[in-house]
């Protein structure tokens, strides 16, 4: 069954009709599978005093996230982890302190091994096992 329009009008309607839902259809996809984040339809307006509004941004872009993800992240109880970048080098500092001393043949090398490696899984393990 073919819907064919004779007069110029008709068809004028029938084609815009066609091409608006058209746009609707490109506009509005249906939400990606492996994106399982689920559609967010509810709104919240927070007021922040300037200095709250710095700290708030201070803090969301020292945790590496957005200040909405930040605010809804902390605010659901995750736990949003705080790296310190001197921490950190001061970490691989000694792991090459220890295995200098390894070089040099002292033997008490190993027993700081040991136990410094004890130490930084237990750091990284809080910090959720990434940096």
């Amino acid at each position: 069954m073919t819907n064919k329009c004779n007069e110029p009008a008709l068809r004028q309607i029938y084609i815009k009709l066609n091409t608006e839902e058209s746009k609707l259809q490109k506009k509005y996809k249906p939400r990606n599978e492996k994106n399982k984040v689920p559609k967010r339809t509810k709104k919240m307006t927070i007021r922040y005093s300037e200095d709250e509004y710095r700290k708030l941004q201070f803090r969301s872009k020292e945790a590496g996230l957005k200040p909405t993800a930040f605010i809804r992240k902390s605010s659901l109880e995750d736990k949003i982890n705080k790296t310190d970048p001197t921490l950190i080098t001061r970490i691989v500092e000694m792991d090459e302190k220890i295995n200098h001393m390894k070089l040099n043949g002292n033997d008490m090398a190993q027993t700081l091994r040991t136990e410094f490696n004890d130490l930084k899984d237990k750091f990284f393990d809080e910090l959720g096992g990434c940096l």
